[in-house]
């Protein structure tokens, strides 16, 4: 979990422990079920933090998540095993997603 913390301290998000153990548990799933199910070719635990976790949470670029009385809305469209979406509503609890 060392790479997402740092990743998400470059992008300016410090991971609370709640929100390290939903990462934690969400990678843990993928791997399950990427045995069963080809959700992604991307599969070691590296892998998962960086480039599923981290590209997805590159979004928070885009808008200021400290902010939940900005009225954020985001819609995930298609993108195949809940990235991006599923790691910004771990971060960003309040932003409505669909």
């Amino acid at each position: 979990m060392d790479a997402l913390i740092a990743g998400a301290h470059a992008l300016n998000t410090e991971l609370s422990s709640s929100q390290l153990a939903s990462f934690e548990r969400y990678a843990k799933e993928l791997e399950l079920w990427n045995r069963r199910v080809n959700l992604t070719a991307i599969v070691d635990r590296e892998g998962i933090l960086i480039r599923h976790f981290l590209d997805s949470l590159s979004c928070l670029k885009a808008f200021s998540p400290g902010e939940p009385s900005a009225g954020l809305s985001v819609i995930d469209v298609g993108t195949g095993a809940g990235f991006p979406g599923v790691p910004l509503k771990i971060v960003c609890p309040w932003m409505r997603l669909t």
